[in-house]
């Protein structure tokens, strides 16, 4: 495989074909997981262990499995089960794609196949590396202006033990679960954080039960893969099903050791979830210091990764065709 022309694929369909989905849009129950050095992640999904020979977002994307497992069987997962030759007959239309699917591929018969289609988006998800946030430019010494000052006071809240923040968000991409050379052991991680207790025994709102969903094992009730918090800034609403509206009151659930619901079918008491972390145990901070706290998170944004025009939807509105029906 060319690298460079598979990436060009991959920019494509990235942004187009498979994001629209054989059957249309969906609204997914799982807030997206963050891109930006999904390189260095062995797993890329919020609750379940996927098998997969490339980058297992771009395995699942193209349906090579579904949320539960293999099959590709749930549509809000881009899961193709049974619409494989759809999908293929749907890319060999576009008049651009067989010209870059053979020079990226220049040595099989039928370049645009189901494999090719998952290893060109693993190639261009590849290439998605953030590190020029204020802080990156700060710690590497590139700016020793870029981080503010209320910053430094946040960073030094963030990786103390009063917060212990850094213990599910630590590492060179703020988070436990990842890989790199030189690391010992490659863990992956899972957590409750507390952001449920529906019936006083750990339940999270069914189906979407974390680990448990698919283990059925009572003590991974709740528990989600802690994500990076690189340009965390921009990925409003947060925790896995996007129910915290802003950081703030993410600082504010885990100053409380986890999230009451005082009313309707969610309510409980967070904080007495018998599956919770043993990191989230509440913490006291000042107003200023949720500041700070703020605005160290908010210098992790990398502006330059964000708006770089490479990984933009190449596919203006006006181009793209309808799925056939809608």
């Amino acid at each position: 495989m060319r690298a460079t022309a598979a990436l060009g694929c991959a920019a494509v369909l990235w942004a187009s074909a498979l994001a629209a989905r054989v059957d249309g849009r969906q609204e997914h129950r799982h807030h997206a997981p963050p891109q930006a050095r999904v390189l260095a992640s062995p797993l890329d999904l919020t609750d379940t262990d996927l098998a997969a020979g490339q980058t297992t977002s771009a395995a699942r994307c193209v349906g090579c499995h579904g949320p539960l497992g293999k099959g590709g069987v749930a549509p809000a997962e881009l899961g193709l089960s049974g619409k494989e030759q759809d999908l293929l007959a749907r890319l060999r239309a576009e008049p651009l794609y067989p010209a870059m699917f053979a020079a990226a591929f220049p040595g099989d018969a039928a370049p645009i196949s189901l494999a090719n289609v998952t290893r060109a988006i693993a190639s261009f998800e590849r290439t998605l590396l953030s590190g020029r946030s204020p802080y990156d430019l700060y710690r590497t010494s590139a700016d020793p202006r870029a981080l503010s000052p209320a910053a430094m006071r946040g960073e030094e809240i963030f990786f103390s033990e009063r917060t212990q923040c850094f213990h599910c968000h630590g590492g060179f991409n703020f988070t436990e679960t990842a890989d790199y050379v030189g690391k010992g052991v490659v863990a992956i991680e899972f957590h409750n954080t507390g952001l449920y207790n529906l019936d006083a025994r750990g339940s999270y709102p069914v189906p979407n039960t974390g680990v448990h969903e698919v283990t059925r094992a009572p003590d991974d009730m709740g528990r989600f893969k802690a994500p990076s918090l690189r340009n965390i800034a921009l990925t409003a609403p947060y925790m896995h099903d996007g129910s915290i509206a802003t950081l703030t009151d993410v600082i504010r659930h885990y100053e409380a050791g986890g999230r009451t619901v005082t009313g309707g079918p969610h309510r409980g008491v967070g904080a007495r979830n018998v599956h919770k972390s043993e990191f989230v145990k509440g913490f006291t901070v000042t107003d200023e210091e949720r500041r700070d706290l703020v605005a160290f998170l908010e210098s992790l944004t990398d502006l330059a990764f964000t708006s770089d025009p490479r990984f933009s939807d190449p596919w203006p509105p006006a181009v793209l065709t309808p799925a056939k029906g809608k």
